[in-house]
């Protein structure tokens, strides 16, 4: 197992991620992250003073995993109408494959109780005010003025998070397809809004 290679903080981390994203925050007790990550309680008290520490680090690394995703897809698109495809594409691969259960980010909000929600929600909303700047910029090197590309960007998110939590409902992955399908459209409103300037 990769994780055993790791120091015993970052295979807590790594446990933490992949247990937060399948069980959520409240599915997931210190017991069965220790366990997850062969360590030892000692290491998991010495490096955290509680599961709670662990949400912020969960939220950061899940927010900068998509981000870099996004970035990958973003830099080897052609143009925004390569970049629908490309990145419907990769969400419908892994949802397929079994990997994908929805949004990390969402996923786990959905998960926290009102206090603990409330205290991580600046955190939540400015990792996805990273990923729709990610995205803005497709459409702004295909000439899309910068505010333009920032609200057709956040369509693109918002379409990204309903079809997402629709197929964590369903698991058909067609919801992808409108994913697509809705990106597509706003982009060609988008374009067309731009023409007649």
């Amino acid at each position: 197992m990769v994780l055993e290679k790791q120091p015993p903080r970052e295979r807590l981390i790594a446990s933490a991620c992949l247990l937060f994203y399948r069980h959520g925050f409240s599915g997931v007790g210190v017991n069965e992250l220790i366990a997850h990550a062969g360590a030892h309680k000692a290491s998991f008290y010495r490096h955290f003073d509680s599961l709670e520490d662990l949400a912020g680090i969960y939220l950061e690394r899940e927010g900068e995993r998509y981000r870099s995703l996004l970035a990958f897809v973003a830099a080897r698109a052609a143009d925004p109408s390569d970049f629908i495809r490309r990145w419907a594409r990769l969400v419908a691969r892994d949802a397929r494959s079994g990997n994908f259960l929805g949004c990390p980010i969402a996923r786990f909000m959905g998960s926290l109780d009102q206090q603990r929600a409330a205290a991580l929600s600046p955190l939540a909303s400015r990792i996805l005010r990273g990923w729709v700047a990610v995205m803005a910029g497709v459409p702004e090197r295909a000439g899309l003025p910068t505010a333009a590309s920032d609200a057709l960007a956040t369509v693109w998110l918002r379409s990204f998070e309903a079809d997402a939590a629709l197929f964590a409902i369903t698991r058909d992955t067609t919801h992808f397809d409108s994913m697509r399908e809705q990106m597509f459209q706003a982009w060609r409103r988008a374009k067309s809004n731009l023409s007649e300037t």
